[in-house]
Formats: structure tokens, sequence, C-alpha cells
């Protein structure tokens, strides 16, 4: 860091030579030579989204936890950046915290489809899952004809919502469903517990936390064998963060190829340790050095 100082102070002495915009223009570069991404580093933020269990979730003390909150911290790490911004967002606020600049990684379940792809970066995947339905279990016997729409929750600014269909979303029977927005994982659970709403789609592993953290829905409730969607997660990044988007995926390879993101995966969600996917999504991104 004292090379840094040194040249920063240059470039403040360079602001009164009368060639200055040229030795100025000399010197950032061969600072980004010198100390690529320095700067950057300096002011990496990440942002964690606060109710994404068991990939982002505030905890009590401020604290966050969560496989993509630790594998986002060993990539930091990786980069020689030991204490990072931490801001945390909402479902409805980490895109535009990306877009005002106030953090410069998105760390938590984020699909990445092409539309996102078309305003964001996006890292290698780091996780992959589907979209279900937790359902009441009495329709596990059948769905009578005279049925009454099937209320289904869902959460906001999330690609769960496109993934309810007219019908068959518990079987190839058709069934009216209505759908209902919510802001929040918890209020959802909320809803469901008071009857408020029948079912609540979302994606399989963050349904599984939530049945875990609320077993009264384990009574009342359970998760569709059928996948809806294939959603696949990655870190996201500004649209102009190239350099940042590559020390990233270099981080992250390193980190599929010794094996300690699989250990993130036994960690926080042991249902997928052992699921051949994930194994398979972790050797082919293993990319060598």
């Amino acid at each position: 860091m004292v090379l840094l100082r040194i040249l920063l102070q240059l470039g403040d002495q360079l602001q009164s030579h009368p060639r200055m915009s040229v030795m100025l223009r000399t010197a950032t570069v061969i600072l980004g030579l010198v100390l690529p991404g320095a700067l950057a580093a300096e002011n990496l933020s990440i942002c964690f989204r606060e109710d994404a269990s068991p990939f982002s979730s505030q905890i009590e003390g401020g604290e966050f936890t969560g496989y993509s909150v630790d594998l986002c911290k060993m990539i930091s790490d990786i980069m020689g950046i030991s204490e990072p911004e931490i801001v945390p967002v909402t479902v409805e606020t980490r895109f535009g915290a990306l877009d005002n600049r106030k953090c410069a990684m998105l760390c938590e379940a984020t699909t990445v489809n092409m539309d996102r792809r078309d305003k964001y970066e996006f890292s290698l995947i780091t996780f992959v899952t589907d979209t279900a339905l937790l359902f009441p279990r009495r329709l596990m016997s059948g769905i009578p004809l005279d049925a009454p729409p099937l209320n289904v929750g869902y959460l906001i600014e999330t690609t769960a919502h496109k993934s309810i269909a007219a019908g068959g979303i518990l079987s190839d029977q058709q069934m009216k469903v209505e759908t209902a927005p919510f802001k929040s994982h918890e209020s959802a659970v909320e809803a469901l517990l008071s009857g408020g709403i029948d079912g609540y789609i979302a994606d399989r592993d963050i349904l599984n936390a939530m049945l875990t953290d609320h077993p009264d829905l384990v009574e009342s409730h359970v998760i569709s064998v059928r996948g809806l969607t294939y959603e696949p997660y990655a870190i996201a990044f500004h649209k102009d963060n190239h350099s940042l988007r590559r020390e990233v995926d270099k981080a992250l390879a390193g980190l599929f190829r010794d094996g300690r993101a699989k250990e993130l995966v036994a960690k926080h969600i042991p249902s997928r340790q052992n699921d051949n996917l994930i194994d398979a999504l972790f050797r082919i991104q293993s990319i060598p050095e």
C-alpha cells in the first residue's frame, strides 16, 4: 500500500503541472498496471439479501449467514479483501443497489436468465435449483372437480411468479389458480399459517428452509415433487464491472476445484451435499488456472 500512497500523491502534484492532463493519464495507467483493482478493492461492497435462507439471511445481531454469504466472503478473502463493506438489501432493492452502485456484488439467491444478462454481469453459476409449490397435504389424495381456486403466494420481483401456470401445477389435472404477491418470505409464511393463502411457490431449497424453520407448516403442507422451472444462481454485478466479474470467476473456479464450495453446500444445504447435479456443476466449472 506504500506504492499506492506514492502514486496518489504523484497525482495530486500533477494537478498543478502545466502538462497535467497527459501526465495524470500516464500515472493512472501506471497505477492500473502495477496495482490492478487496488482502488476498487479498498471500496469493495457486497449486497446480501435479508430473507433468502439458506443462501443469504440476516440473523440476530445483524450478522449475515448462508451459502451465498460464505461463498462471497471466501471470494473476498481470495482477492485479498478481508473486510468488505456489507450492504443489506431486500428482494425489491437488490438490483437497484447495483444500478446505483451501492454495492459491487450481489450475493444471494439470484437467478440468472437471459433478460437479466442484458442488464447485468453475472459470474459462473454458483448453485442450481428449481421452483416448486408448497401446498396443503389434503390435496395429495386428489383434487375435487368442484374445488375452489388454489390461492398461491409468490415473492415479488422474482422469477417464481413466471412459474405459476393456469393449471397443472399439482398434477396433469387442470386447476384454477389465484395468485397473491408478497414482499418477503416471512410474510408469506404468516399467511400460510393463518390460512390467508393455500400455497406458496418459490425455489425448492428456500421452501425446504421454510419447513425447517417453521415446524407447524410440516404438519399442514408438503412440497411438490414436480419441479416447475430451472433456476441457476450466480453473483450479479453492474453491467460495466467486467474486471471484477473476471476476478470473481477466477476465485470461484478455484473454490470449485479444491472442494471448498461443496463444503459450504454441506454446511448450509445438507440435503444437496450428495447431489449429482451440484457435483456435475462444480466439476464442469472447475476451470484450470
